[in-house]
C-alpha cells in the first residue's frame, strides 16, 4: 500500500503519473487530494481506459479540507470502488461507485461528506438483477449531496457504459448528522431508483437534522429533526413507499408522485413533529397509511398528523389501525371516522 498525493503538475489526467507525488494510484493505494494543488482532476477518470492501473479498488480516497479543486465531470465521473471515501474539500465532485471489472458486485463500506462548501454527485455504475455497486454506509455531516442515476452524455465514457445508464445509486444506510445540529449545512436530494434493484431493497435513513428530498423508496426512516420531503412535483415514479417511519421532531412532507399502486407508509410512529400531507403538490395521487394487519399508525403527544389535502384520497389500509395517544390529527371535512375506545 502506498499513499500518493495529487499535484496536477501536468494537467487534469488522473491516470498520468506526473500528476501525482509518486505515481498514479493503483489498487490498494491511498489517494490524497490536499492544498498542494487546485488543478481539477477531470480527465481520464474511467479505469477501463487503456493505461488504467487496476480496477479503482483503492484503500481510501481522502479529499482533505485544504483542497479546493474539482474531481470528475458530469460526462465523466470518477469511477472508483475504495474501502473508504472521506470528502472534506470545498470543490465539486462527481463520483461513480464501480469498478473496471464490473462482472461482480462490489461494495464501498463507508463514505463521509464533511464540508458545507462541498457539492457531491454520487452514482452507482452497476445496479441490476445481476450486479450491484453498493455503498454500505454514507455519513453526511455537511455539504450538498445529489444521489442520482447515470445519464447518457456525449463523452466516450458514457458511450462505453451505455448499458448501465439506467442504474440508480444504492446506499444501504444514510446517516444525516450536521455538526451542532446546523440544519443549513446539510442538503440532500435523492433521485428515483435509489435502491438495490436485485431484491428491491430500499435505503434506510437516519436523519438528525438538515434538509432531504427523496423520490425513491425508503426502508426504515428515523427523523429526529430537520425537514424530510418525500416526493416532488413532476417526478412520477412507481413504488414510492416507505416501510417504517419513526418521527421524533421536525417536519415530514408526504407528497409522492406514484404512478403505480397507491403510495403507502407501512408503519408510522409519530412521537413529535409535524407529518404534513396537506400540500396541493401531487394531491391527486391517492396515498395509504399503514400496510395491513399489525402495521399501524401511532400518534403521540406533541405530534401533528395532517392528512387534510382537500381531495379525500388519503386512507388507512384495510386491517391497519390508527391509534391516538395524544397529539393532533387533522382530516378533510366530511371524512368518516370509525372510533373505538381502549381503556
Amino acid at each position: 500500500m502506498a499513499t500518493t498525493y495529487w499535484t496536477g503538475a501536468t494537467d487534469g489526467d488522473w491516470m498520468d503519473n506526473t500528476n501525482w507525488s509518486g505515481s498514479a494510484p493503483v489498487d490498494g493505494d491511498i489517494a490524497v487530494f490536499d492544498s498542494r494543488s487546485a488543478v481539477a482532476a477531470d480527465e481520464g477518470m474511467d479505469w477501463t481506459e487503456s493505461g488504467g492501473a487496476g480496477n479503482g479498488d483503492l484503500a481510501m480516497l481522502h479529499i482533505k479540507s485544504g483542497h479546493t479543486g474539482n474531481i470528475g465531470t458530469l460526462d465523466e465521473p470518477l469511477t472508483i470502488s475504495p474501502s473508504k471515501i472521506i470528502i472534506e474539500g470545498s470543490g465539486t465532485y462527481y463520483i461513480c461507485i464501480g469498478t473496471a471489472d464490473q462482472t461482480t458486485s462490489i461494495t464501498t463500506p463507508l463514505i463521509i461528506i464533511n464540508n458545507k462548501a462541498a457539492t457531491v454527485y454520487l452514482y452507482s455504475l452497476a445496479n441490476d438483477a445481476t450486479y450491484t455497486a453498493e455503498i454500505t454506509s454514507l455519513m453526511h455531516i455537511a455539504g450538498t449531496l445529489y444521489v442520482e442515476k447515470l445519464t447518457s452524455g456525449e463523452s466516450t465514457w458514457n458511450a462505453a457504459h451505455a448499458s448501465l445508464t439506467s442504474s440508480g445509486c444504492y446506499i444501504a444506510t444514510m446517516i444525516v448528522a450536521p455538526t451542532g445540529g446546523r440544519a443549513g449545512n446539510a442538503t440532500i436530494t435523492i433521485e428515483h431508483d435509489a435502491y438495490k434493484v436485485n431484491g428491491a431493497v430500499a435505503m434506510n435513513l437516519d436523519m438528525q437534522n438538515g434538509t432531504l428530498t427523496s423520490d425513491s423508496m425508503l426502508g426504515t426512516v428515523r427523523l429526529c429533526n430537520g425537514t424530510l420531503t418525500y416526493g416532488t412535483d413532476g417526478a412520477a415514479e412507481t413504488d414510492c413507499n416507505i416501510a417504517v417511519l419513526h418521527q421524533y421532531s421536525g417536519t415530514f412532507n408526504w407528497l409522492p408522485d406514484d404512478t403505480g399502486d397507491d403510495a403507502y407508509i407501512g408503519e408510522i410512529y409519530l412521537y413529535g413533529g409535524t407529518f404534513d400531507a396537506s400540500s396541493t403538490t401531487n394531491n391527486d395521487r391517492a396515498k395509504v397509511l399503514g400496510n395491513g394487519a399489525g402495521k399501524d399508525i401511532y400518534v403521540y403527544n406533541g405530534a401533528n398528523l395532517n392528512i387534510a389535502n382537500s381531495k379525500g384520497n388519503i386512507t388507512i389500509a384495510a386491517s391497519s389501525q390508527l391509534f391516538r395517544f395524544g397529539g393532533e390529527v387533522v382530516v378533510d371535512t366530511g371524512a368518516e371516522l370509525a372510533i373505538s375506545y381502549h381503556t
